[in-house]
């Protein structure tokens, strides 16, 4: 701005209008800053004869908006027809389109069907879970341990039976053993007696002749069953000495050691099955998530497909990509002949707030 020169009669009037103008001036430029900004340089005002004083307006240059222009679908770009730094209106042409290809559009339908029956073959494919089958093992053992338990049992009754048995025998032997020798005692005292009672008749002279006659043989008659008792009271002793028949014990302990091995064995199948249920059961978990995984990426996989084909056929009849926002190209990110990537922005125009 040139210093403005007046005669020196007016000088003071048209010193406050400069300086009225100035004033104005600051206060423009003031309202288009955003408060809080200090601008570095001070701004000279120059009026009549120079500079006569310096002021620093307050507030924040506005920094400018970015509008990022995108575009729904990987579209094959035919021209651009801006450059960085090009200036735009609203709908004004960045680039012109390709026409969309019908092959592709078929192809991505019937990738979406594909997708679809691939959905459909999961949710509806049951899982192989290997549980049931497992716990049906595990309950099959539980019955067999049953049974040796039972059998095991069993065989324990059989045992004692027979070692009853066994022990019966023995007393009975014992008992008959003592019953001989009673009877041994016994026959042994009436022998006596009738010895006596053959001493007493034959010492008196006047006993009757029959009546020694009949002393003697019941003395013969004792010594009879004496002998018989001592046979008895022997073959009594031999027996008790001899090895009873223990067959049936014998049996019975080898059936209940069978027992016990088969119970055992039958206890350790059980918690085989049990520790192969743990693991079915983490198996089929397993088997589970996957499927469900399996469900969620197929499920993906049409969503992502079907959105492909949602904005391929949304936006198959549009043939140019236009300026949203007015201003400044900033930034470009295509090329004739290019697909346009989705991921990104096509260009980003820069413009006041």
């Amino acid at each position: 701005m040139r210093p403005t020169v007046v005669p020196k009669t007016d000088r003071r009037p048209r010193v406050a209008i400069v300086c009225l103008a100035g004033v104005a001036g600051l206060i423009a430029v003031s309202a288009g800053f955003v408060a809080g900004w200090q601008p570095s340089q001070r701004a000279p005002i120059v009026g009549s004869g120079g500079v006569s004083h310096q002021r620093q307006p307050a507030g924040t240059i506005a920094a400018p908006a970015r509008h990022a222009v995108s575009f729904g679908a990987p579209r094959v770009v035919d021209r651009v027809e801006v450059t960085v730094g090009s200036t735009v209106r609203v709908g004004d042409v960045i680039a012109t389109l390709k026409p969309t290809d019908d092959t592709e559009l078929r192809g991505l339908e019937q990738a979406v069907a594909d997708a679809e029956r691939s959905l459909h073959a999961a949710q509806e494919t049951p899982p192989t879970l290997v549980v049931p089958g497992q716990e049906q093992v595990v309950l099959s053992a539980q019955q067999a341990v049953a049974r040796a338990a039972k059998s095991l049992a069993d065989a324990t009754r059989a045992l004692e039976q027979a070692n009853h048995a066994l022990d019966d025998e023995y007393r009975r032997l014992i008992a008959t053993e003592l019953r001989c020798e009673q009877e041994v005692r016994g026959a042994e005292a009436g022998l006596e007696d009738r010895i006596a009672a053959l001493v007493a008749l034959q010492a008196d002279p006047s006993a009757d002749p029959q009546a020694t006659l009949d002393a003697e043989a019941a003395v013969s008659d004792a010594r009879n069953a004496l002998a018989e008792a001592r046979a008895s009271l022997q073959a009594a002793r031999q027996a008790s000495n001899e090895r009873l028949d223990e067959g049936e014990v014998i049996a019975a302990r080898e059936a209940l050691a069978a027992a016990e091995v088969a119970h055992a064995d039958r206890c350790d199948e059980f918690e085989n099955a049990r520790a192969k249920l743990v693991v079915a059961r983490t198996t089929d978990a397993l088997t589970l998530a996957t499927r469900s995984r399996n469900i969620a990426q197929a499920d993906e996989v049409r969503a992502v497909l079907r959105a492909r084909l949602d904005q391929l056929e949304s936006t198959r009849k549009i043939d140019a990509i236009r300026a949203d926002h007015a201003g400044r190209i900033a930034e470009l990110t295509i090329s004739a002949g290019a697909t346009i990537s989705t991921a990104k922005p096509v260009a980003i125009i820069e413009g006041r707030r």
